[in-house]
């Protein structure tokens, strides 16, 4: 069973001078919740042989999640604690910080992707898209814990967000769970980027 949510976010809705949060933000969700530290989420993960990820691209944001059909009650718990109380531990947002860094320096190793670069830099003069996802080294520094919190309640919300499930599924009996654990997740409003 495959579980995907998505929603408006990524880098279409960073706020100018934080190049590369929406990623950023995005990829701890997995790493700890109120509930469960990183180490327990890929525990849950192992245990039910299945996998968990979760991200954003130039426009959306996704959590991503697959189990076996009897594995699907935990799988659906363990989603909606993902979404709705994700923690953002600070070693996790320094481990993230050192991995990004890392990742910009190596961004011009490969000739293809200088090109496309140089492209989207002449082409989208004033639009995120010039921008690379992972950010820039300037930005990525900025970068701290009340920055992700409140680019995450603007962005991951229920009424911002689809939710589709397939696989070997009983519709009624999937939509009965999701609703009873993601039934309380409250709406927001999305701040829609003025580009």
């Amino acid at each position: 069973v495959n579980f995907q949510v998505f929603g408006l976010g990524g880098q279409r809705f960073e706020p100018e001078h934080l190049e590369g949060i929406g990623l950023f933000t995005m990829e701890l969700l997995t790493k700890g919740t109120k509930a469960r530290s990183k180490r327990e989420i890929a525990e849950t993960i192992e245990r039910l042989g299945g996998s968990l990820v979760s991200g954003s691209g130039r426009n959306t944001y996704y959590v991503s999640l697959s189990v076996l059909k009897e594995d699907s009650d935990a799988a659906v718990e363990l989603l909606a604690d993902v979404l709705q109380n994700p923690s953002f531990p600070q070693k996790e947002i320094n481990k993230q910080r050192q991995d990004r860094l890392l990742a910009i320096r190596r961004l011009d190793e490969n000739w293809q992707t200088e090109v496309e670069r140089l492209f989207r830099q002449t082409y989208y003069k004033q639009h995120p898209y010039q921008n690379d996802l992972v950010g820039t080294e300037q930005a990525v520094q900025k970068i701290g814990r009340n920055e992700i919190e409140r680019f995450y309640r603007q962005t991951v919300m229920p009424n911002n967000a689809v939710l589709a499930v397939f696989g070997d599924i009983d519709p009624r009996e999937i939509v009965a769970k999701v609703k009873s654990v993601l039934g309380k997740w409250q709406p927001g409003t999305l701040a829609k980027p003025f580009i």
